[in-house]
């Protein structure tokens, strides 16, 4: 199979970086405006948004594969993976943090999809990794410490963690807790930051957020509950299935099965699905 040159479509959601300062503007083809948010670049066959071939007179990459799936896949991808490509590539450019989520395994995405096909696309499981281009900022599973210490960081969250012995229970009681609850929370977490001289990086973050969600948001409170990262140009994360996280800033280079499930639970005016989210996640307290 000759190389071929790909026209990859563009994502322009609002946490993007915008116009010439963002590297998805640059990569694509099309002139760019320099007042829209450039969010991703889908490079891939994925049927929300598919790469075209330009040898191809500008078909879908989808419909290229399915016409010679042996030729452009080889015969043991092609095999073994339906005739279908099996990952999709993007590249991210992170202006504000994305939402709080997770992503399904393979049996949960079937079920979800068969329940839901409009909010979840696919029956594929989304494990992922991201290399960073620049520095990046994320969100990445739950936190190695002691309820005790969680607390003393943010203790906005004793009422919502009351009885709890695990960082674990304290992400399923704010994830299930009532709306009054978190919003309670998020406004006495922004007072106490706001009267600071001083703040750690996880109060930065959610000193920044809190006027952005007034009514009060899960997302906010997770800061304390998930480990803030960061990693330079080259280093990369992987996140398996069930991981809460969420991308804070910079740029990346994601590689990831060919999926757009995402269980959401914070941070986004987009459809989230908690308790399936709290389903879902994986509560192996581990080094990112």
């Amino acid at each position: 199979m000759a190389v071929v040159k790909l026209f990859c479509p563009v994502m322009n959601y609002d946490w993007g970086r915008v116009g010439s300062s963002s590297l998805v503007a640059r990569l694509s083809p099309a002139p760019i405006d320099e007042s829209k948010p450039y969010a991703e670049l889908w490079i891939g066959a994925h049927p929300k948004a598919q790469a075209r071939v330009e040898s191809a007179g500008g078909a879908e990459l989808g419909a290229l594969i399915a016409g010679a799936p042996i030729q452009v896949l080889g015969a043991e991808a092609a095999q073994e993976f339906g005739g279908q490509l099996p990952f999709l590539l993007k590249v991210l450019s992170i202006a504000k943090p994305l939402s709080i989520q997770a992503h399904p395994d393979r049996c949960a995405a079937a079920e979800l999809h068969a329940a839901d096909p409009i909010n979840y696309p696919d029956e594929n499981s989304k494990p992922e990794i991201a290399i960073a281009l620049s520095e990046v900022e994320l969100l990445s599973g739950l936190r190695r410490d002691s309820v005790e210490a969680v607390l003393s960081e943010a203790p906005e969250l004793r009422e919502i963690a009351k009885g709890c012995t695990s960082v674990r229970c304290i992400f399923e009681a704010l994830m299930m807790a009532e709306q009054s609850a978190v919003a309670a929370a998020c406004i006495a977490l922004s007072k106490r930051l706001s009267a600071k001289l001083e703040r750690t990086d996880r109060e930065k973050w959610a000193y920044k957020l809190c006027p952005q969600y007034p009514a009060g948001d899960r997302g906010v409170l997770c800061f304390f509950l998930l480990n803030l990262e960061r990693i330079e140009p080259g280093e990369a994360v992987f996140t398996a299935a069930g991981v809460p996280h969420a991308y804070l800033s910079g740029e990346i280079l994601e590689c990831m099965a060919n999926s757009d499930n995402v269980l959401r639970a914070g941070l986004t005016p987009k459809f989230m699905d908690v308790k399936e989210l709290v389903s879902c996640t994986q509560f192996n307290e581990k080094p990112v």
